[in-house]
């Protein structure tokens, strides 16, 4: 763990995790089911406790990850902040694993339209921890990809949205902690 000094208030968002925590609600309304081997009947997918399975969001991939499909990706690539207008828009690509081609393009497709339509519905991402982030901005940069070099059961689908993220309102700014630390120096 790391312990900053009192002045850090953080920066901005982790936008994998903004990612994650905006369609979570979405994902989670969503069934898996498969069809059982021995009565060839469709059945909904359970985990080890009973409960529903839901995509699993996450932002790298486990071993053994094809025992939670669907896998549903979030990586940070480049952006730079606007630091005059205090927002930073980054790069996320969403990448999504399904037990078929059609499963992964659906879903991602699902979820396109949920982070597009984000900033028109408010841009307001719930955090766990009960705090908030706000969605500013969602555009695509690259639309929905199969890359079949990358993955020869083309159940892979990329797509890549830029999400732009004011920087939280408690945030001070940190040119005289920079200064004061600096004159000491």
């Amino acid at each position: 763990m790391i312990v900053f000094p009192d002045w850090w208030k953080g920066g901005f968002p982790d936008r994998e995790k903004v990612c994650q925590y905006a369609v979570r609600p979405f994902t989670d309304l969503l069934d898996i089911y498969t069809i059982d081997p021995n009565s060839q009947q469709q059945v909904q997918v359970m985990n080890t406790d009973g409960s529903p399975r839901r995509p699993y969001l996450c932002s790298f991939l486990l071993d053994g990850y094809n025992g939670q499909l669907p896998v549903v990706r979030f990586y940070r690539g480049g952006g730079a902040a606007d630091v005059g207008k205090l927002m930073d828009p980054a790069s996320v690509q969403i990448g999504v694993i399904g037990a078929t081609r059609d499963d992964a393009v659906q879903l991602l497709e699902y979820m396109r339209q949920i982070l597009l339509a984000f900033p028109r519905s408010g841009g307001t991402v719930k955090c766990p921890d009960g705090s908030t982030v706000s969605v500013t901005e969602v555009g695509e940069i690259d639309g929905p990809e199969i890359v079949p070099e990358l993955d020869p059961d083309n159940r892979l689908v990329v797509h890549t949205l830029a999400v732009t993220c004011r920087l939280p309102r408690e945030v001070p700014d940190y040119g005289p902690f920079v200064t004061q630390i600096m004159a000491g120096a």
